[in-house]
């Protein structure tokens, strides 16, 4: 029988994470459903992240990064409804009802709810845990001011399809950002005002690396800002992106900074993107 919606997660050495993601799945009010876990060549599988329930299928393949990993996951799976969660991420039990209950509505590509950060590290910024993503007459327009936590979403099938692949180049670096462009360009989305979606922020998350992913995803705004037709920035959505970004990175680099003396790490990045310099400087004198 194809359930109603299929959890997609990728998982590279998920260590203690994984179990509780699952655990979060078994716990929900609504039980038709599966979950797809690709391991994408761990070279340390948690025992305990065994799935026991009949349904969790784990897949196997090598080491391709986190794009290949929810790309294999999705040819995988067969619902009509998918979301892309992380080994990190949890959701409330009531995420699938509460998600899935307005799609009744074919003309919706989806839905999405708000979400809350678990801190898992001392950071300056570990008293900020709300992500208030909506309610947003224009999914894409929101998104160009910033992007939204894949776990937080639900997207039909044929919109997923449209969408696809997850940029390789991209993995690990806005690959997700890019992904959610494309799917929400000239689409509806239903909006959930609950905090269901949890992302649980680690000292190892991908976001970490700053260096990578402020290249790429700038060369990723220059690209939708380019665009002559399909997913495209307007003037003004490309200036919201580049603020997001330039804002988003300066930040990171003055908290990993002052947090374990990366400055030169910090200094290197400022060379290579000297639009940087402002952003950085402004962050060291606000809190």
């Amino acid at each position: 029988m194809t359930p109603r919606i299929e959890f997609l997660i990728p998982a590279f050495n998920p260590g203690e994470f994984l179990e509780p993601c699952l655990a979060s799945l078994i716990a929900q009010t609504e039980s038709d459903w599966r979950a797809i876990v690709v391991d994408d060549g761990s070279t340390e599988w948690p025992v305990a992240a065994a799935p026991s329930d009949p349904r969790i299928t784990l897949v196997r393949t090598e080491n391709g990064g986190v794009s290949a990993a929810r790309n294999r996951a999705f040819a995988e799976s067969t619902a009509g409804l998918v979301c892309f969660l992380d080994a990190d991420d949890l959701i409330a039990p009531t995420f699938i009802e509460s998600l899935l209950n307005p799609l009744c509505d074919p003309e919706l590509a989806g839905a999405y709810c708000d979400g809350q950060l678990l801190w898992m590290f001392d950071s300056p910024e570990s008293h900020q845990t709300a992500m208030v993503y909506g309610p947003s007459d224009d999914l894409f327009d929101t998104l160009a001011t910033r992007p939204m936590n894949l776990g937080a979403m639900v997207i039909r099938r044929e919109v997923v399809g449209r969408a696809l692949p997850f940029s390789i180049e991209m993995s690990s670096a806005s690959e997700d950002w890019d992904f959610l462009l494309r799917a929400a360009w000239q689409t509806r989305w239903n909006y959930v005002n609950e905090p269901l979606y949890t992302y649980r922020h680690t000292a190892g998350s991908w976001s970490r690396n700053y260096e990578k992913l402020y290249a790429k995803s700038a060369q990723m705004i220059e690209r939708y800002a380019a665009a002559s037709d399909g997913p495209r920035f307007s003037p003004e959505q490309a200036a919201r992106a580049r603020h997001h970004l330039r804002n988003w990175a300066a930040r990171e680099m003055r908290n990993q900074a002052k947090s374990n003396g990366s400055w030169g790490k910090a200094l290197r990045t400022i060379a290579q993107h000297p639009e940087l310099a402002f952003w950085f400087a402004l962050r060291l004198v606000r809190r």
